[in-house]
């Protein structure tokens, strides 16, 4: 039975892996049905989950706050950001876990007796938009949900599919999990668990994703009063829409996910990435808030990952006029010799450092022979 759970357990991995590989790092699949103790993003953390918040809001510069998530919870889910204007507030991003979004719009309220004007998602992954539902029904008072032009075909066929996968990875583990009680080999309190994970799962099952009412294709400064706040697309990077949100007053940039201390690459676009992140770098900025981790200082990390994605490229390249395989690229590649540019990694760290560095050579690869354009990108 055991060795029967492990070879479905090995399945759900492999077929997750595919098109959630934030989530894997999570614990979700990875800790196979242990997930069901907690949220997934509190199935790793150290001390005991409950003992960790959700997220902790933190005072960038007068009227900008960022709702920071704890390292253990960093890459599952993501950082969200609060500015205020005269009249209203903007909300930039929307987490992947809706209990804790509705925890957030109760402290946004507190933050602030004005009105939400504006939600605001960088791209389309679902620790951006999936909780778009729960500010809609939390502030009413919403004139437009913003993004990308490309976002609407791409909530379409890739975050739709994605969420649609999610229900599906939870609900096979939720039955595994019965299975367990009834065969009466489950541990203590397993029951509990199930139940507190089918609340979940009918919480996904409820989702409703919202697409943008108001569209930038390049440049949109956002109507609001006392604060300029600048909406800018540069090309493709981390994914084929990614935006930032530029406060030059203030010299704050929120950058989304192309520039975190160790980005997600498995949807990324390298020469086009690269370029953007160049068109950043010239914008007269000294605080980044990342989609993920902590705030940053300087322009240090944005230089780190440009200077990865160019040598991801210059070796693809090279590997490409020698006719040599993809998988004899990979091989090839030492991405231990890279470790040091990240240091120093906890144990959550390492283990995306290993998952995530890979991704920029692949997908490298794929650019310089020519098999990026037709591969899906949830199907990487």
């Amino acid at each position: 039975m055991k060795s029967e759970l492990n070879t479905k357990l090995g399945k759900l991995e492999r077929n997750y892996r595919n098109s959630l590989r934030k989530a894997l790092l999570s614990g979700v699949v990875l800790l196979g049905l242990s997930f069901l103790a907690h949220s997934a993003e509190q199935s790793q953390a150290k001390p005991q989950p409950d003992k960790i918040p959700p997220y902790q809001i933190k005072q960038i510069e007068p009227g900008v706050w960022a709702a920071l998530k704890p390292a253990p919870h960093r890459i599952v889910d993501s950082n969200i950001v609060i500015v205020e204007s005269n009249k209203c507030l903007t909300i930039v991003d929307a987490n992947d876990n809706l209990s804790n979004a509705r925890q957030l719009t109760q402290d946004i309220k507190k933050l602030s007796d004005k009105p939400v004007c504006y939600v605001i998602n960088t791209h389309w992954h679902s620790d951006h938009i999936f909780a778009n539902a729960v500010y809609k029904k939390a502030f009413p008072t919403i004139r437009h949900f913003v993004g990308h032009v490309s976002l609407p075909k791409l909530i379409e066929t890739k975050a739709k599919p994605q969420l649609a996968e999610k229900i599906g990875q939870w609900e096979n583990a939720i039955k595994a999990a019965k299975q367990r009680v009834a065969d009466g080999i489950g541990e203590p309190q397993l029951e509990k668990k199930i139940a507190n994970a089918e609340i979940q799962l009918a919480d996904l099952r409820a989702t409703k994703l919202i697409t943008p009412t108001l569209m930038v294709e390049q440049k949109l400064a956002l109507p609001v009063e006392g604060i300029k706040v600048e909406l800018l697309n540069f090309g493709k990077g981390h994914t084929e829409g990614d935006l930032v949100v530029y406060l030059p007053e203030k010299k704050l940039l929120l950058s989304g996910d192309l520039f975190d201390h160790l980005p997600y690459a498995g949807h990324g676009y390298p020469s086009e990435w690269l370029h953007t992140l160049k068109s950043i770098g010239k914008l007269s900025f000294e605080t980044v808030i990342p989609g993920h981790g902590a705030v940053q200082q300087g322009k240090e990390t944005l230089h780190r990952i440009q200077w990865l994605i160019e040598e991801s490229l210059s070796l693809a390249n090279k590997a490409v006029a020698k006719d040599q395989s993809k998988k004899a690229f990979m091989e090839s590649v030492k991405i231990a010799q890279y470790h040091q540019k990240f240091a120093p990694l906890d144990e959550l760290g390492e283990r995306a450092y290993k998952q995530f560095i890979p991704e920029f050579f692949e997908r490298a690869y794929l650019e310089a022979s020519g098999q990026l354009a037709d591969r899906q990108e949830n199907n990487q």
